[in-house]
């Protein structure tokens, strides 16, 4: 159902809503790899070269999500190992028009409202990865 070797990396700090989406991800064939916050996240994105990122904008801990997704943007990639055109969806509980807005003016590719997301996710990932190759 999915390329060979298609790797996500998830960036949710609800353990249940990360445990969710990793087991249905990886059902639909997907490598799947979580990071419960922003640090952690850049952290995995440096040693890691996920095909797709799927990032919770409010995450605990001194960074958000769109923090982290400010960093892969503005990631130079000879310099760093983080690519700044890896394709991220946001997934979010805030589902008013300006934290979409918001989203999508910092770079985000696709933002998904939760708890819905968890439905649409396998789909999303295909159709951003099928656009952004």
């Amino acid at each position: 159902m999915t390329d060979a070797g298609q790797s996500l990396l998830v960036v949710e700090d609800d353990s249940t809503t990360a445990a969710f989406l990793a087991a249905n991800l990886s059902a639909d064939g997907y490598r799947v790899a979580v990071a419960d916050g922003a640090d952690e996240g850049l952290r995995a994105l440096e040693v890691r070269k996920p095909d797709l990122l799927l990032l919770d904008v409010l995450l605990g801990g001194r960074a958000s999500g769109l923090d982290l997704l400010d960093r892969v943007r503005a990631a130079d990639g000879l310099a760093s190992r983080i690519d700044p055109e890896l394709p991220v969806i946001v997934l979010s509980g805030l589902a008013d028009e300006a934290a979409r807005v918001r989203g999508f003016a910092r770079g985000a590719d696709d933002y998904v409202v939760k708890p819905s997301a968890s439905k649409s996710s396998p789909g999303t990932c295909r159709a951003i990865r099928w656009r952004s190759s």
